[in-house]
Parts: C-alpha cells; sequence; structure tokens
C-alpha cells in the first residue's frame, strides 16, 4: 500500500496495531482488574502491599508469567518484519530501553512519543547521513534526556519521605 509516495507494508501495520493493542490491554490490565491493582501495588512497595493481605510471591510469579507472554507476543509481531536471528534482541533490547527512558518508565503516552521520535531520528539520520550511523544519534538524544530531565519527558519526579 502506498500512502504519498511512502510504501507501507500490512505486516508493518499489523505490528503497529498489535503494539497498541498489547499496551491498552496491559493499561486495562493494570488499572481495571483486581490482579493488576495487586501487580502494581506489588511493584510500588513490597512489604506495604503483603500487609494489605497481597499474595506477593503469587503476585511476582503473575508479573513473570505476563511479562513472558508480553515478550512471545512481540516476537511474533517483530519476527516478520526484521531479520529473524540469535542475537536480534541485543539491538531491540537497547532500542527499547532508550524509548522507555526518553519517554519516561511509569508512562505509557511517553512511551508512545518516545518510541516515535527515536525513530523519526533514525530515520532522519539514515536517510540524510548514512545508515551505518544511525543508531548514534537515538544513543546521543538518551544521554541529553538523561543529563536535562533523569525521569524522562513525560515522568514525574516522586520525593519519598523515610
Amino acid at each position: 500500500m502506498q500512502l504519498r509516495g511512502v510504501l507501507i507494508m500490512l505486516l508493518q501495520v499489523l505490528s503497529c496495531g498489535g503494539a497498541l493493542g498489547m499496551m491498552a490491554a496491559v493499561e486495562f490490565f493494570n488499572r481495571r482488574t483486581i490482579w493488576g491493582k495487586a501487580v502494581v501495588a506489588t511493584s510500588n512497595d513490597i512489604d506495604a502491599a503483603g500487609l494489605m493481605g497481597i499474595n506477593t510471591r503469587r503476585v511476582i510469579t503473575l508479573s513473570y508469567a505476563i511479562s513472558a507472554m508480553t515478550a512471545a507476543f512481540a516476537g511474533v509481531l517483530v519476527a516478520p518484519v526484521t531479520l529473524t536471528g540469535a542475537t536480534m534482541g541485543a539491538v531491540l533490547a537497547l532500542k527499547a530501553f532508550a524509548v522507555a527512558i526518553i519517554g519516561g518508565l511509569e508512562s505509557g503516552l511517553g512511551v508512545i512519543v518516545g518510541g516515535l521520535i527515536l525513530g523519526i531520528v533514525e530515520t532522519l539520520t539514515g536517510f540524510y547521513i548514512s545508515t551505518g550511523y544511525k543508531d548514534v544519534p537515538g544513543l546521543i538524544l538518551l544521554l541529553l534526556v538523561l543529563a536535562i530531565r533523569p525521569v524522562g519527558l513525560f515522568g514525574r519526579a516522586t520525593i519519598k519521605k523515610v
């Protein structure tokens, strides 16, 4: 399919739709279900969650299971679009880490905006400079965000009183 001279493959559209669907499902789970609220409470303070009656061991096991299912689904979405190999996870993990830090770790919208920013910067660098240097501006952007706003563009700094 072509949109104003840009070739867009159906697999790319399905990958984006699947990723957005997974993000929506995780947000719904965390905000609307009792188990999701238990996961959020346990991640914030495991001792307080245990004192409130949450079975923290079961919640941690559930978190690992959800993480594994999300990673498997992401692998299914990414594999047809990229070259699949044994070492492909390192590059994707580094980019995912950069996107999470740029957008803010606790902000779903921040992750989307961070991914768009990183994608645009990498594409423009690959087009105007060289494809060999397309990863460099993303890392520079990561360092700038960490230096200027360590919580990310959409993150909130929390002050914990002891």
